[in-house]
């Protein structure tokens, strides 16, 4: 019996893929709107858009034609809030001193990025991404980073529009950032609503491009309303930002200091927030809060104390 050729249809390689993905990021010519069905697509991308369409704001004719596009975009890429919702890592209503406390502390520069500061998971995962994108060349600049829960509230006060200014922001967690959406020979009215247009020309962005795909798989996920905003929320966060150690595992190098001691100059200097590079490089662990530190790396080394040293024992003779 002659046997039946099946004819597979074969996916094409990973590889393959990825280099068809890098193209379509880095093509100015070309926006994430693409990667909606040709039915939806071409109810958005070249539309006219009047300047006042994005919705909340003062009226503008295309406001329900703009929700429906954010809507569309977001069933391609979910959003995961980090402030709100059921996975959120950090409710409103969970917001009081012990957990602002925690998050204050737990706030670092991040490197490379003069001025912005967030948590410090955020920040090694945003370090980490923005070396990926730069090996499919896009760089990477944040534009906004933590905002300070006052800042936050008093520029909410101020705008005009609510959906476009949160008071309690996942800014406000050190675990949101807006990035900057100019890239090679596109430039934009960063962080801007208004008008319309310029946020709709940010889906060519391959800032946005490779976020869009590649952003979740570092942690990262989209606000759908703004495509520069985007924020830190993986799975398992919201348990980790609640554990009894205040340091998790693979987070950055602290130090812990006590009032008892007279730290060496050295040590002193390393611990100031000008030098949080050196800080870095030296975890400290308080083990006797009169005499003694012991480096994560290393013996103890011995600190001058208020009260004077022990006088030494002499030597038995040979």
């Amino acid at each position: 019996m002659e046997r039946q050729r099946v004819r597979v249809n074969r996916r094409p390689p990973a590889e393959d893929l990825a280099a068809d993905e890098r193209l379509f990021i880095l093509d100015e010519q070309r926006s994430a709107l693409e990667r909606l069905e040709p039915s939806e697509r071409d109810r958005y991308l070249g539309f006219a858009w009047n300047a006042a369409d994005f919705p909340g704001g003062p009226t503008g004719p295309n406001e329900d034609r703009a929700d429906r596009m954010f809507a569309a975009l977001t069933r391609l890429r979910p959003e995961r809030r980090a402030n709100q919702g059921a996975t959120a890592a950090v409710r409103a209503s969970e917001f009081d001193t012990a957990m602002q406390s925690r998050l204050r502390r737990a706030l670092i520069a991040v490197p490379g990025e003069q001025g912005m500061r967030l948590h410090r998971d955020a920040s090694a995962s945003f370090v980490r991404m923005r070396t990926a994108a730069s090996a499919d060349g896009v760089t990477l600049t944040i534009n906004n980073a933590y905002r300070a829960p006052a800042v936050a509230q008093a520029n909410a006060a101020r705008a005009d529009n609510r959906l476009a200014v949160a008071a309690f922001s996942s800014h406000t967690l050190g675990l949101a950032i807006d990035l900057n959406m100019s890239h090679g020979g596109l430039r934009f009215a960063e962080t801007s609503t208004r008008p319309f247009g310029n946020l709709v020309s940010m889906y060519a962005s391959p800032v946005y491009k490779w976020m869009f795909l590649r952003g979740e798989s570092h942690g990262w996920f989209p606000y759908r309303r703004e495509p520069w905003h985007w924020e830190y929320n993986p799975p398992g966060l919201r348990e980790r930002l609640r554990a009894t150690s205040s340091e998790p595992a693979g987070a950055a190098p602290t130090v812990i200091l006590s009032m008892k001691i007279m730290m060496e100059p050295a040590w002193v200097s390393a611990a100031e927030p000008a030098h949080a590079s050196a800080a870095a490089a030296a975890r400290m662990y308080l083990i006797d809060a009169e005499k003694f530190f012991i480096l994560r790396k290393g013996t103890p080394e011995r600190c001058r104390s208020n009260s004077p040293p022990p006088p030494r024992r002499p030597r038995s003779p040979r």
